[in-house]
């Protein structure tokens, strides 16, 4: 269907449901995303491709009004009894009395019986009520467009105001295709549109709060907190709820946590308004004329058309006070007039937060930088084996409903070149990490005010290798003891943990104090009982644990060619002669094209490119290119662990040569849980002297995703179970020793720069 709306964008699509009232097919409806917005649907058996839908859309047309850009300006307060239930001035009030005295109707967002906010069409007065004051949260419109064009049609004399977001108006605009002389538009000045998924939450958190139903709730209630943001409620205990600004969901809203994707981009953010009238709030009026203000609500009135002012000048005699003002003046009070609301930086990461907390909890956890999960790990490095480890993790956790902050590398000296940009890196960018900034190696225990729980991820960590270099960092020493601790799928990489007694000693002891521990190799588990004395579980890489959907998306991102002719993949860590022999004797046997890739790190590229010596070495090769790669191929030959897993994920004919130097455990671990110990050979000549029958395998891949599938759910349920076990919200006698232990290093620290900077003085 080419001529639907199916392919507009969250960031164009405003929900104005303008498409689902003009389908003369009823093939399209309005259903919420995950974040509870509502997006068009549209039914392909319905579907006529008319086009219908596109004309009328205002993502796709970007209507322009027509209307001036010197809109006159002007302040106004209604009467008292009118301003006293009204969100700011009166204007609405005056307006829609004015068009209700005529026997005319006026359109405006009002609450359903069940608190829902949807746009309404009334001719009773007795009815005003109901659409007075804001609705933070995005109106339901339902057929509003159709049975507005219906009175418009049906009672030419009488008037009908319109009112609504500056969207809104422009979606009448489209729908109706022509103008209607008893029609008058009054778009408002709008902050953003909020998740009507949210703000059923917060009625449901609010209620389960005061213990009784919220049955009635009015933002911007003056008679408790006067001109300002609030919020009051009336429960159906009898009981009352009010709050400032301080009122969570208000937070959220004020603060755009979760404001609409296509409010950030409005295209009606312009002084050519939609409406013949706009109107708002006069915030700041009292610094440009102090008469202006009782504290008891001015509006802002701009007139854009003949038709706004015609109305205005009839209202003049009823205003309390009315006054012109300069139009610089309001653009300034009120920036949306002009440019669109700003997203915070952390909607995204608010909304992940709603998934496991409470509204309240997630502002604040939003708004002071926390996150549910610090994640940790070489996820910065250029891998490409560990970069799709972590990404795997990293979605994984997402899914389940946490959100995850990746924590960069610990600085332990100056320059260093892993913190340099790289395909990881710009992978982590691509993907929408929340990425730590970078401490130093002594300041870590500063993470603790950013996450609840920190992950060790996978690949090889547990080395005392990494141990000369970070300390017990990895063992997660930095972490208070009310802080929940995990490692999933660690790795010591060899067969052993090969360290001095001391420092064995000191990793056993905050291995100890890790509350839950999962290794990818079931020796490893082995090696954690035996020099840490802890138990572990054996669990799957984290590669496994993601939906393979993931894998798919990646792949259809590579914007690299692929070869016309069916080709042998390899993925070569460590190059040497035997293995580029085995490699050239694998294609020739197989008749196939090659396309050789290495590891990834860019300053080993060329050594590595020489050291492989054959044909169409891969450059600048991306995650994605990688995905693509793997899926298309024939044939797989590879040394990496990770390589392996990308061929059985894809399901691949593959050789994988063990690699010794990067430690076997893993190899043995993953074939023999999966059947496949037949495609791993421990050196290149093994593939030099192999039978033809051994390059045509018959894996039986049914039976190996069986095995990952049962592995899969256990690793899985493991997870879950650590991640949502208790955990004491009490520091420890170590938390309390540790942050004075810290201070006093850095102290120390500040006294030794101190003495080498008067040693450096003295000496010049």
């Amino acid at each position: 269907m080419t001529n639907s709306i199916a392919n507009v964008t969250k960031f164009r699509c405003t929900g104005c449901s303008v498409c689902s009232n003009i389908c003369p097919a009823s093939a399209i409806t309005m259903q919420p995303d995950s974040e509870g917005f509502p997006y068009p649907a549209v039914d392909n058996a319905k579907c006529t491709d008319c086009g219908l839908c596109r004309t009328a859309c205002a993502a796709c047309e970007s209507p322009a009004s027509g209307n001036t850009e010197e809109p006159l300006c002007y302040a106004m307060m209604a009467d008292n009894t009118i301003r006293e239930d009204s969100s700011s001035g009166g204007m609405f009030g005056l307006m829609a009395q004015h068009v209700l005295d005529q026997g005319g109707a006026v359109v405006g967002c009002a609450y359903s019986d069940t608190l829902e906010a949807e746009h309404i069409l009334i001719t009773d007065a007795a009815d005003l009520p109901k659409l007075r004051h804001s609705k933070y949260t995005q109106s339901r419109m339902g057929d509003i467009y159709r049975q507005t064009k219906q009175f418009l049609t049906k009672h030419p004399d009488k008037p009908l105001l319109f009112t609504g977001c500056p969207c809104h108006v422009a979606g009448l605009r489209m729908y109706l295709k022509k103008d209607y002389p008893n029609l008058i538009l009054a778009d408002l000045i709008c902050h953003g549109i909020a998740s009507p998924a949210v703000f059923a939450k917060y009625l449901d958190e609010l209620s389960a709060l005061k213990g009784s139903r919220v049955k009635e709730l009015t933002f911007r209630d003056k008679k408790v907190f006067g001109w300002t943001t609030a919020v009051s409620a009336k429960l159906e205990n009898g009981r009352e709820y009010h709050r400032g600004d301080a009122d969570p969901y208000l937070k959220a809203y004020l603060k755009n946590l979760m404001i609409r994707p296509s409010c950030t981009g409005c295209q009606f953010t312009v002084r050519s308004r939609q409406g013949d009238v706009t109107i708002g709030d006069f915030w700041g009026i009292s610094k440009l004329d102090p008469y202006m203000n009782d504290t008891r609500g001015t509006s802002l009135v701009l007139v854009n058309h003949p038709k706004g002012e015609k109305l205005l000048g009839e209202l003049f005699d009823k205003c309390r006070k009315i006054k012109r003002m300069p139009l610089q003046a309001a653009l300034e009070k009120q920036a949306h007039l002009h440019r669109p609301a700003a997203a915070h930086p952390r909607r995204d990461a608010f909304f992940q937060l709603l998934q496991k907390h409470t509204i309240e909890e997630a502002v604040e956890m939003a708004l002071d930088g926390r996150y549910d999960i610090g994640l940790i790990g070489a996820w910065y490095f250029p891998n490409y084996g560990t970069t799709l480890t972590y990404y795997a993790l990293h979605t994984v956790l997402e899914e389940l409903g946490y959100s995850v902050l990746m924590i960069d590398k610990p600085k332990i000296k100056e320059n260093d070149i892993e913190r340099r940009d790289n395909y990881a890196r710009s992978f982590a960018r691509r993907h929408d990490y929340a990425v730590s900034e970078v401490f130093d190696i002594t300041d870590t225990m500063q993470l603790n005010d950013l996450c609840n729980t920190f992950m060790l991820g996978s690949d090889q960590m547990w080395t005392w290798t990494r141990c000369e270099q970070f300390g017990t960092y990895y063992f997660l020493d930095f972490a208070r003891d009310d802080k929940k601790k995990i490692v999933y799928a660690g790795s010591f990489g060899k067969d052993d943990f090969f360290a001095p007694e001391e420092g064995r000693a000191k990793c056993a002891f905050h291995a100890g104090r890790i509350d839950a521990v999962s290794l990818r190799e079931d020796q490893g588990v082995e090696i954690a009982k035996k020099r840490f004395g802890i138990d572990a579980e054996f669990v799957l890489d984290p590669i496994f644990l993601c939906d393979p959907k993931h894998y798919d998306a990646l792949a259809a991102a590579s914007e690299r060619r692929l070869p016309e002719k069916p080709y042998l993949m390899t993925y070569i860590l460590d190059p040497t002669e035997g293995k580029r022999n085995a490699i050239q004797k694998t294609a020739d046997l197989l008749g196939l094209d090659m396309v050789n890739t290495l590891n990834g790190v860019p300053w080993m590229h060329k050594d590595n490119a020489q050291k492989l010596g054959l044909p169409n070495i891969q450059d600048d090769v991306t995650l994605e290119d990688m995905m693509q790669y793997y899926q298309n191929a024939d044939f797989v030959v590879t040394d990496s662990f990770h390589g392996s897993c990308f061929a059985i994920l894809f399901r691949k004919p593959f050789i994988c040569i063990a690699n010794q130097q990067r430690g076997i455990p893993r190899f043995l671990s993953l074939f023999g849980l999966l059947g496949l110990m037949d495609r791993l050979v421990y050196r290149p000549g093994e593939i030099m002297t192999a039978k033809e029958e051994f390059f045509r395998p018959q894996i039986d891949y049914d039976r190996v995703y069986e095995i990952i599938a049962r592995e899969r759910d256990r690793s899985l349920a493991w997870l879950k179970e650590a991640l949502e076990a208790e955990k004491s919200a009490q520091p420890s006698a170590y938390d309390i020793l540790m942050r004075q232990v810290k201070q006093l290093e850095k102290e120390v620290r500040s006294l030794r720069e101190a003495q080498n900077e008067a040693n450096a003085t003295q000496q010049s």
